[in-house]
């Protein structure tokens, strides 16, 4: 049973754009971000997502996920998080997709990245500055690049990321890669 004829068996396909599903046979690379903390743990509709992923990886398709807390946390007003963590998780999202993509460029793959984004800032007398951003990239199951050429396609992704480029003109960015 092909991907597609799988999806649509198991009623995880309904409406959609395409008149032909067939496409989804070919492996691609797909992206998830879920927020995690407007409950206490996960619902049955992010296990039916989780659950559609774990196929698609299955089926060979590339993952790139973000799972965290940051979008729902936007105009909060408990006052539970600071600009700088929503920098943070801008610049970890923006900066795994663009990892993930030099990595295909390069003909490597990772089974697994994790992407840790740390805003420091500065409170002077004209208010708060914004620094820096230390980007901490971890690859896991590494296959066709070694560590060395791993910390410079990390860099290289750096510089492919838009919200890096934004953040660049007024922040120091660093990039701290290692691969397990």
């Amino acid at each position: 049973m092909t991907l597609s004829e799988d999806l649509q068996w198991r009623g995880l396909i309904k409406d959609r754009t395409f008149e032909k599903i067939d496409w989804l046979d070919t492996p691609k690379t797909f992206y998830l971000g879920m927020d995690c903390n407007s409950a206490d743990s996960l619902t049955i509709g992010n296990l039916a997502v989780v659950m559609l992923a774990k196929r698609l990886q299955k089926a060979g398709w590339k993952a790139v996920l973000l799972v965290g807390g940051a979008t729902s946390l936007i105009g909060d007003p408990g006052g539970k998080t600071s600009p700088e963590e929503l920098m943070a998780a801008a610049h970890a999202a923006c900066y795994a997709m663009a990892l993930n993509g030099t990595l295909g460029r390069k003909n490597a793959t990772a089974d697994r990245t994790v992407v840790r984004a740390t805003i420091t800032a500065d409170k002077g007398d004209a208010g708060i500055k914004i620094a820096s951003s230390k980007l901490e990239v971890t690859a896991y199951g590494l296959k066709g690049a070694d560590a060395a050429q791993f910390t410079e396609i990390a860099k290289e992704a750096e510089g492919r990321c838009p919200v890096s480029n934004v953040y660049r003109a007024t922040m120091q960015i660093t990039v701290d890669a290692k691969v397990t």
